[in-house]
């Protein structure tokens, strides 16, 4: 497989189970080094074995990514560990068990399910973004 992604650092969200963890394979596969981040810490820690085995760095941790300072810490040792990230794919994200049917949901849940699915993507954005800049990743870059 073409190891386009050689040299960069990738995190990804979600990562011990469906999409997440698959696409944290692809990226390992071509040749990004790989965080991969889960509430699911054995499962984070498998696929980050699975991507070890294939030959490119990985790195699972514990990360529940609605909590600001769990990102924080996460993010610090994937940068000692892995390197600078400049690939974040934000992919935690579900119903955090809330009942179905809005009569059922109560304001806890809808707190539950607004944290995992629009809270966490902004802290992990603002969380590499400095990180990003520095490293020279721009939208000037990605214009074509």
């Amino acid at each position: 497989m073409n190891k386009i992604l050689e040299g960069h650092v990738a995190v990804v969200t979600g990562a011990a189970m469906g999409i997440g963890k698959e696409i944290a394979k692809k990226l390992g596969e071509r040749g990004a080094s790989v965080a991969c981040w889960d509430i699911a810490a054995d499962k984070a820690s498998e696929t980050a074995s699975e991507i070890l085995a294939a030959g490119t760095k990985a790195l699972g941790l514990n990360v529940d990514v609605t909590k600001e300072e769990q990102v924080r810490d996460a993010l610090t040792a994937t940068i000692e560990s892995l390197g600078v990230v400049d690939i974040l794919v934000n992919v935690a994200g579900g119903t955090c068990g809330a009942p179905s049917g809005i009569d059922n949901l109560t304001p806890e849940n809808w707190d539950q399910v607004v944290s995992l699915n629009m809270r966490a993507p902004f802290l992990m954005c603002k969380a590499v973004s400095g990180g990003m800049k520095d490293k020279g990743c721009t939208d000037e870059k990605t214009k074509r």
